[in-house]
């Protein structure tokens, strides 16, 4: 029997979310399927049930001012101090971490612009000079990392900006699970229903004033003074933001056609998307967004579902692209342009059709199970 070579993984998240973590658990699973993986996390329960065949180890997060991560840090770096291994695998944000890291390759998955360590969404703010510490102490300990992987081209030019060998940076798109999201399967749900003969818009994922929300409630009071019978529908809302949006709907006379739904499981989202005819993506331009595409795109364009979404780089300079007309419609970021991308879609069904099938050319290359042979590839040339 050959020996499993054995890699380390850190998992931090203050409040485990299937939807939010989509991208860590596919990653997580495969490592586990094909190493001897040790994980390190704050969130035992939630990474046992997700990744069956995983060793994990507890370590507790203090959230205490200023230094609950320097805390957990220190003991991830601790712990590892007493496992033999192969390759740390560590995010950005933990980076740190291989501080600990003696004589064994450490490989950074760099999934978003390390302004977001910090909470910053934008370049150019002065920030406190603890702040200024730990952006630099993060920003250096991405650096000595042995290989690194982006999510996207934009996050790859950022790293060569700062310093890091290009030859040590290999750009990895997150891809997609074709087996979960597809639309010939038969996903049913007994809980579920929708209004019938309605023209069904949807945004999935986290909901707020930075991702089109204003855009889309002003955007669908144009819309249904027109039409009655298009719904939008919102999944991933926080549940203490719910009212507040319900309240705004009825100000606005939306009411009848607006849905809200809480964080549903991952496996539901394909049900939800097979059910819709137009999925949504909008963005502010801030650091974290410029740098980091979106995961739903690659949902909805698995699902056959074109997307309406705003000119940003992320959405149009990354994989898989929107294209304008194609398999989707680029808008400017307001309601105006977001309700006659609605209407035209609503009104031209042939032109409907033309761009579901473009949507499901656009994903064909990021299949998850190819991206992941990709990352064993590189896991394999690291070690």
């Amino acid at each position: 029997m050959a020996y499993k070579k054995t890699i380390i993984k850190v998992f931090e998240a203050p409040i485990p979310s299937t939807k939010s973590y989509v991208d860590d658990l596919n990653r997580l699973n495969f490592l586990a399927k094909n190493y001897n993986l040790f994980v390190l996390t704050n969130q035992p329960k939630f990474i046992k049930r997700k990744v069956t065949k995983a060793k994990v180890i507890f370590i507790p997060y203090f959230n205490v001012p200023l230094v609950s991560s320097y805390l957990f840090w220190f003991m991830c770096g601790i712990r590892l101090l007493f496992i033999k291994y192969d390759l740390l695998i560590v995010r950005q944000i933990g980076s740190p971490i291989s501080l600990f890291n003696f004589r064994k390759p450490f490989l950074c998955i760099v999934a978003i612009h390390p302004y977001q360590a910090v909470g910053l969404e934008n370049e150019g703010i002065k920030l406190p000079f603890r702040r200024k510490i730990h952006l630099k102490i993060v920003l250096e300990c991405v650096k000595r990392a042995n290989y690194h992987l982006t999510i996207s081209e934009q996050l790859k030019s950022f790293l060569i900006k700062q310093g890091v060998n290009p030859k040590k940076i290999k750009y990895l798109p997150m891809g997609v699970d074709m087996d979960i999201f597809n639309p010939h399967k038969n996903h049913l749900s007994n809980d579920i229903h929708f209004p019938k003969d309605t023209f069904i818009v949807i945004h999935t994922g986290a909901i707020g004033e930075l991702r089109g929300l204003n855009v889309m409630l002003k955007g669908m009071r144009n819309i249904v003074k027109l039409y009655k019978d298009i719904i939008l529908i919102l999944i991933g809302c926080e549940p203490n933001d719910m009212i507040k949006i319900a309240k705004k709907a009825r100000e606005l006379d939306i009411g009848e056609n607006l849905i809200l739904v809480e964080s549903v499981d991952f496996q539901l989202i394909p049900f939800y998307l097979k059910h819709s005819n137009v999925a949504i993506s909008l963005l502010e331009e801030t650091e974290y967004f410029k740098y980091s595409p979106p995961q739903k795109i690659f949902e909805y364009f698995a699902m056959g579902l074109p997307v309406i979404a705003n000119n940003i780089n992320t959405h149009t300079d990354a994989a898989p692209y929107i294209k304008d007309s194609y398999n989707g419609f680029i808008i400017n970021y307001n309601a105006e342009e977001f309700s006659k991308a609605v209407l035209k879609l609503y009104n031209e069904r042939e032109l409907l059709t033309t761009m579901s099938k473009n949507a499901l050319e656009s994903v064909k290359e990021y299949d998850w199970n190819e991206i992941m042979k990709k990352f064993g590839k590189v896991i394999e040339e690291v070690i």
